[in-house]
C-alpha cells in the first residue's frame, strides 16, 4: 500500500494509506473526508467541553450573561453560568461529563498529527467511530436531546454553519478538491501509479487544494524496498 503523509501545514498533516493503483478521483474523495473529519473532532473538542461544563446552548436571540439576565434565570442541580452567555449553565451531572470530556479527549489524540511521527495512518472508520463515541456520550449526558441550535448537535448532524466562525473555509470538498504531488497537480481520470510509479512501498508528500487554489509548495518523495520510511 502506498503511504500517503497529507501536509497541508505543520500542524495539519495526517497519513493516509491506499493502493498505487487507485484513482485520483477516489482517493481526493476518501482523503478529502478523512482531512474533514479531523477537523469536524476539533470543533467537538471546542463546543463538548463548553456542552460539558456549561449545558445546551441558549436559543440564538436570548443569548446574554445570566447575571444581567432581567428575567428570571432557570437553574437546575448543576447550574454554572456561562460567562460567554452562549450556554444555558443548566450542566449535566460532572460524574456524566467526565465520559463526555473522556470521548473528546479520546477523539481528539486519535486525529492528532502526532500520529504522523507513529507511522500510523488514519482512517475514515476510525474518525466516525470516535465521532459515534461523542455522541453517545452526548445521549448520556443529555437524554432529552440537545436544542437544534446547539454546535454540538449541528456538529453530530453534519449540518453545521461555518460561516463568520474561524472554522470557515476550512473543510475541503471531496468532490472539487484537486491533490497535488511534486509541484504537480494530479489529474482526477489518472491513477496514483502514473505519478508514483508501481511501487507500493512508496511513500509520498501530497497537498490537498480547493478547487482553482493553485500550486502548494512542493514537496519531495521516497520509497522503501521493504518497510515504510521514518517519517
Amino acid at each position: 500500500m502506498v503511504l500517503l503523509h497529507l501536509k497541508n501545514s505543520e500542524d495539519d498533516q495526517l497519513l493516509f494509506e491506499t493502493s498505487v493503483h487507485s484513482s485520483v478521483k477516489d482517493t481526493v474523495k476518501e482523503l478529502a473526508e478523512v482531512y474533514n473529519l479531523r477537523h469536524r473532532i476539533t470543533r467537538l473538542k471546542l463546543e463538548g467541553e463548553e456542552l460539558a461544563k456549561y449545558g445546551p446552548a441558549k436559543q440564538p436571540d436570548k443569548q446574554g450573561i445570566d447575571q444581567y439576565s432581567e428575567q428570571a434565570v432557570e437553574k437546575g442541580q448543576f447550574y454554572c453560568m456561562d460567562p460567554t452567555g452562549r450556554r444555558t449553565g443548566n450542566a449535566c451531572d460532572p460524574e456524566l461529563a467526565k465520559k463526555l470530556v473522556h470521548e473528546l479527549e479520546q477523539a481528539v489524540a486519535v486525529a492528532s498529527k502526532a500520529r504522523v511521527a507513529q507511522k500510523q495512518p488514519l482512517t475514515k472508520a476510525e474518525l466516525e467511530a470516535c465521532i459515534d463515541n461523542i455522541r453517545g456520550a452526548v445521549m448520556i449526558c443529555y437524554p432529552a436531546g440537545l436544542p437544534e441550535w446547539d454546535f454540538v448537535r449541528q456538529c453530530l448532524e453534519m449540518r453545521e454553519d461555518l460561516s463568520g466562525t474561524n472554522f470557515g473555509g476550512v473543510d475541503l470538498d471531496p468532490a472539487t478538491s484537486t491533490l497535488w504531488f511534486a509541484g504537480k497537480q494530479l489529474m482526477p481520470d489518472k491513477s496514483l501509479s502514473e505519478y508514483m510509479g508501481r511501487n507500493e512501498r512508496t511513500r509520498a508528500t501530497v497537498k490537498l487544494q480547493k478547487k482553482g487554489a493553485g500550486p502548494p509548495a512542493r514537496e519531495p518523495v521516497s520509497r522503501c524496498s521493504s518497510s515504510y520510511c521514518g517519517i
